[in-house]
């Protein structure tokens, strides 16, 4: 097979020749022999033949976007964390909901805030909910109100006192408010009980509303009550 030098020396132009099999027998450490303009002329047949095991040497500087919606759930779970972190924004968004929730949970928590922010709001049903438990407090606030509405209870449940802090109750919705933990209720600021909708104060067990302190309750507005 083609040895590291040997690869680095051949031309964008002629990577088109090489044959899909041959890519798929390449390590690791061959894939990120790569430069940028190699991967750019990749064919996606070439693209979609390199497996889990190697894809974890790619740069992600020269992939397109067809590349990213392509990616193979295999190939998403193995991908590094430091090349989900090189995605950009774009490419990101480009990722297809049935295999977004193959990235890992330290992957997710690599992410930009701008990256957080464009996946869709479909998408972000499908991130592994242990993920949530390591978002810092600025990527929960980076969410989008149509991301929290699409949040699952299970991802809801993960998330810390501070980062429920941070998060825009305006649409979460009212089945997601029972899974908030009392002593993370105790600690909504007063702003946050403003965001809350009728549905959403109708949705607080009786355990909520007793963690809730004094200030908190004098800020809901009567319509709610």
């Amino acid at each position: 097979g083609l040895q590291t030098r040997q690869l680095t020396q051949i031309s964008p132009s002629k990577v088109p020749a090489l044959e899909s099999q041959d890519l798929a027998a390449l390590s690791s450490l061959q894939i990120n022999a790569f430069n940028s303009n190699q991967i750019a002329a990749l064919s996606l047949a070439q693209f979609k033949a390199i497996g889990p095991s190697s894809i974890g040497g790619l740069s992600m500087e020269g992939l397109n976007a067809t590349f990213i919606y392509e990616l193979s759930t295999g190939q998403t779970a193995a991908l590094q964390t430091s090349q989900v972190a090189a995605l950009k924004v774009d490419q990101i968004a480009n990722l297809q909901i049935e295999v977004i929730g193959a990235l890992s949970s330290q992957a997710v928590t690599s992410l930009t805030t701008s990256q957080l922010s464009s996946i869709s709001e479909f998408s972000v049903a499908r991130l592994a909910s242990q993920s949530f438990a390591s978002m810092s407090s600025q990527q929960i606030a980076a969410l989008t109100a149509n991301q929290i509405q699409r949040m699952a209870s299970a991802q809801i449940a993960m998330l810390s006192v501070s980062n429920v802090q941070g998060l825009n109750l305006n649409r979460l919705l009212a089945s997601r408010i029972t899974v908030l933990e009392t002593d993370e209720i105790a600690q909504l600021t007063s702003s946050q009980i403003v965001q809350l909708t009728p549905s959403n104060i109708v949705g607080l067990t009786s355990q909520q509303v007793a963690a809730l302190a004094a200030d908190r309750v004098s800020a809901i507005e009567p319509i709610d009550l």
